[in-house]
């Protein structure tokens, strides 16, 4: 009797000898050609009549006009010049080594006599704004598919979406596998401010202004989450045996012989997640690859959203070393949340509660016995590290309010918003901190460690 069986047989990926690897670099017309290299993306797609790669150029211009600020009025050409411009046609497959974006003139620049100035580019996804009753031709058509949101027929409460997602999709939507799926986040959780600041709620099943909501989730198994996350794929619409109905395909990002074989172009299983969020997912992807046009020691005409002042001058140009520092703070891959079960664990993880009595000093974390000795001392008035301080004359409030703005002045890699933004979520209670993560949130809140003078004794 033989129980034993063969070893499994990887992916059988065919040879692409005489097909190599290539980017596509596409160009902004309003600077010199030495630094103005605007996107480079991968050319993962091959036309049907020719076996060499290239890029879908819808996907393009629709990467392109992203980062211009949801200009869908674009068009893509071989020449500088735009009076020599003449159009790509937008439903081929790109294969030439680098082309121009072009935009036609605003009116708005027209009238300022900005005429002869480079459109401005967003900088980072944060800077973005959703594109709300705008999305581009090909995601306006999906809207109007048969990607509708859908409910499971049983109702679960918002802590409960693995639950909900697992009852609606059933399993991966990309490979079909029921086991070892996870709930992905389709706008990152990371982006929690974007989310509140751009209105998203408003696609959500849900009534809660939340991100964990069935319009911004999908199942996927774990090790597509993964690259997902990081990110080597996204979703995006291309058009289908019938031209009036795209389908939702994966596209990918970066080379993986692997995943370019199983997955790259194929349609989705039925996905019932909002086209909105899908499309903000779309955006963030895009927005990291702008890195080299930021760090290119060149002033760049920006669009910003959320920060204005003496960051840009009056026609809208930063220097090259604040646009360098928007490459530094652009979005990075998102962590996620684990879930908590309550307010202490058995094992002393803390949970922060946003209805605690702020005014009353917290109890001091004992350390488990496998942990350094730790003595954590906050001070007498435990408030949350985002609360409104600038009004009150106490003295604590106004050390607290004063290292705020230190922290804010000194901080050039904005690493202090992060952790600040990190810190409000910790405190509405939706997150465990262990033994580590507790120190951080302490320390943000401006609090004092006494590391213990005492030796831990060996066990045993």
């Amino acid at each position: 009797m033989r129980l034993v069986r063969e070893p499994c047989e990887p992916p059988a990926v065919p040879s692409r000898v005489g097909i190599p690897t290539r980017q596509i670099l596409f160009h902004h017309p309003g600077y010199d050609d030495s630094s103005n290299v605007l996107l480079k993306l991968f050319a993962s797609d091959v036309g049907q009549t020719s076996t060499a790669r290239g890029l879908y150029a819808q996907y393009a211009l629709q990467a392109c006009g992203v980062v211009a600020g949801n200009r869908w009025d674009g068009w893509l050409s071989e020449a500088k010049d735009p009076d020599l411009a003449a159009a790509v046609d937008s439903t081929s497959i790109l294969e030439k080594s680098s082309y121009y974006f072009h935009l036609p003139l605003l009116q708005t620049d027209i009238d300022a006599g900005h005429s002869n100035l480079p459109y401005p580019i967003v900088p980072t996804f944060r800077e973005w704004c959703f594109p709300h009753k705008d999305l581009p031709e090909l995601w306006k058509r999906m809207a109007s598919t048969d990607y509708e949101l859908m409910a499971p027929e049983q109702s679960f409460a918002t802590s409960n979406l693995t639950l909900a997602l697992q009852a609606r999709d059933v399993s991966c939507r990309i490979t079909g596998c029921r086991e070892g799926t996870q709930v992905a986040h389709i706008c990152p959780q990371k982006e929690i401010e974007w989310w509140h600041g751009n209105g998203m709620s408003r696609y959500n099943v849900g009534l809660a202004n939340t991100l964990d909501d069935l319009s911004n989730a999908l199942l996927l198994r774990t090790d597509l989450h993964i690259a997902f996350d990081k990110p080597k794929f996204v979703f995006v619409p291309k058009p289908s045996s019938d031209p009036s109905k795209p389908q939702l395909v994966t596209h990918l990002i970066e080379p993986s012989a692997e995943m370019e074989y199983l997955y790259h172009n194929r349609s989705l299983h039925p996905l019932h997640s909002s086209i909105e969020t899908l499309f903000a997912r779309f955006a963030w992807s895009i927005f990291p690859l702008l890195d080299a046009f930021l760090t290119g020691r060149e002033r760049r005409r920006l669009l910003l959203a959320t920060e204005n002042g003496p960051l840009l001058d009056k026609d809208g140009f930063a220097s090259w070393e604040r646009c360098a520092q928007f490459s530094r703070k652009r979005s990075q891959s998102p962590k996620k949340r684990k879930p908590e079960p309550g307010p202490v664990t058995d094992d002393g993880n803390i949970r922060l509660s946003a209805t605690a009595d702020a005014s009353r000093p917290r109890k001091r974390h004992r350390p488990s016995a496998d942990s350094d000795n730790l003595e954590l001392q906050l001070p007498s008035t435990a408030l949350p590290p985002f609360t409104a301080m600038h009004n009150s004359a106490d003295p604590t409030t106004l050390a607290r309010t004063w290292l705020e703005r230190e922290r804010l002045r000194s901080d050039v890699h904005n690493t202090w918003e992060e952790d600040l933004a990190w810190a409000k979520e910790a405190w509405t209670g939706n997150m465990v901190l262990d033994e580590e993560k507790a120190r951080k949130w302490l320390e943000i809140s401006g609090a004092e460690f006494l590391e213990s003078e005492k030796e831990r004794k060996p066990s045993g």
